[in-house]
């Protein structure tokens, strides 16, 4: 179907911001950048629509909580993703950086994604939209965990999905598309022993209901099927933001990647899958735990 005039011009003026951004990130030191983008979207963000979707998802995951810190922490959230969106263009130096500068990464239980590789085991990483998910894939890279696939949803905007494109090609990730025909790529990545990356914290109309704090959430069952189906290993790899001396969020991160684990078979296949996902699902509800500004709360994770 051919894209109206009016959608092409808001999809270019989209595309032109996300370089305008991309572009004074790169010109700015990193720790700048990175605060920049955090300033800015600390004070724009809450005066979107979407905010009241992050509170709604706030109240319910910590009612115990007052509305003081839902709101602050909805703030904190959108400063992380508005850092998270101005490192985009200065990715390299977190892990790789130049001669005599430490790197604002550093990345723990490296070991486990070092055995995969040596053994030649195609394994399938999980992660969320935690901290800066974007440096998952590059962590695998700098573990010399190659070659790696990158499960992701196409953005609407075809222009910026091409750059999404690019960016994950320079990190070493190459993608595959949700969908009918990605089921296929991924099968394909899986038989040639390649290592496929997942983030499974976003709702999925038709998935399977796995307790997600305490409600039924409409989940993906991907991850469980393709590792039952090749007995692969799955390894939860999370990338959380460091605060500052005064508690707030930083330009440095830090990836942390636990010990592997297999679908626990017990002859029924459902069952076995089911199972797999709430396990997931709880992993990742422990990390939201642990900061809840961390994670993206922008999204309707739960059914109403």
């Amino acid at each position: 179907m051919a894209m109206g005039l009016g959608k092409k011009l808001r999809f270019r003026f989209e595309w032109l911001a996300m370089m305008a951004v991309q572009g004074l990130g790169s010109l700015l030191p990193v720790a700048f950048a990175s605060a920049v983008g955090g300033t800015l979207a600390g004070l724009i963000g809450p005066k979107t629509g979407r905010q009241r979707v992050a509170l709604r998802n706030l109240q319910r995951c910590f009612p115990e909580k007052e509305a003081a810190w839902h709101d602050a922490t909805a703030k904190a959230m959108w400063q992380n993703q508005g850092r998270t969106i101005f490192e985009y263009a200065c990715l390299e130096p977190f892990l790789e950086p130049k001669a005599g500068k430490a790197p604002r990464c550093e990345i723990y239980g490296l070991a486990h994604l070092q055995a995969l590789a040596a053994d030649g085991i195609a394994g399938l990483i999980f992660s969320a939209h935690y901290g800066n998910w974007e440096l998952v894939t590059r962590s695998l890279k700098v573990a010399g965990v190659q070659p790696v696939h990158l499960v992701y949803r196409p953005a609407n905007n075809p222009y910026l999905n091409n750059h999404i494109r690019h960016l994950q090609a320079q990190g070493g990730a190459q993608l595959i598309a949700k969908g009918a025909a990605g089921a296929r790529e991924l099968i394909k990545a899986m038989k040639q022993n390649s290592h496929v990356v997942m983030l499974v914290d976003q709702k999925m109309n038709d998935g399977l209901p796995v307790p997600f704090f305490g409600r039924d959430a409409m989940t993906a069952p991907a991850l469980a099927q393709i590792a039952q189906r090749f007995d692969a290993p799955i390894v939860p790899v999370k990338v959380t933001r460091l605060r500052n001396e005064k508690g707030q969020f930083c330009a440095q991160l830090r990836v942390d990647v636990s010990p592997p684990f297999w679908v626990e078979k017990d002859g029924d296949k459902h069952t076995e899958i089911a199972k797999t996902m709430a396990k997931v699902n709880g992993i990742i509800e422990d990390w939201v735990k642990e900061d809840p500004a961390q994670w993206l709360w922008l999204h309707k994770r739960w059914p109403d």
